[in-house]
């Protein structure tokens, strides 16, 4: 008794009409092109910065997935010895970062309104920071996101040399 199984893939209708996946998956898709980048002024640090930017106001979430991303890639790759792939993602970041500036001054212009306060107990705010098991599809999503992007690096230059050993 599995259902229908359209019907249980029905967070992808409304996952579907969110413009930032595209954005999401662009941003990882540039990130890693930016690691094996020969310069910090080149497209793909460019573009992995406008789209990490570009997730600021496209779904926070996404945002918060790249940020954390970013931070243990660059981690990585400072720790693996690969000084100019950290720099690029450290460029890319600081890029994105100049990006999301309006983002920051609209979000304090909104909690300096008078009605900000009964404006979130509308809405709401979620909070936690513990695996939610229940969103099992959303996580799977993301996973698929993931995998997507490394299918689509698969033609970089020394793509079969694994990124962290490679020095």
């Amino acid at each position: 008794p599995l259902g229908d199984p359209v019907a249980s893939l029905s967070f992808l209708k409304r996952e579907s009409f969110i413009p930032g996946a595209a954005f999401f998956i662009a941003a990882l898709f540039f990130v890693f092109r930016a690691a094996r980048a020969e310069t910090v002024h080149s497209r793909a640090v460019i573009f992995a910065g406008l789209a990490y930017g570009l997730l600021f106001y496209l779904y926070f979430y996404f945002w918060v997935f790249t940020t954390i991303l970013l931070g243990l890639f660059a981690v990585l790759l400072l720790l693996s010895g690969d000084r100019g792939g950290f720099r690029n993602i450290v460029a890319a970041g600081i890029l994105g970062a100049f990006a999301s500036i309006p983002f920051w001054i609209n979000y304090a212009e909104l909690a300096a309104l008078p009605q900000y306060r009964d404006l979130m107990e509308r809405v709401g705010i979620e909070v936690g920071r513990a695996i939610r098991f229940e969103l099992w599809k959303t996580y799977l999503l993301f996973v698929s996101f993931a995998g997507a992007v490394l299918f689509l690096n698969r033609g970089a230059p020394d793509w079969r040399k694994p990124l962290f050993l490679a020095a």
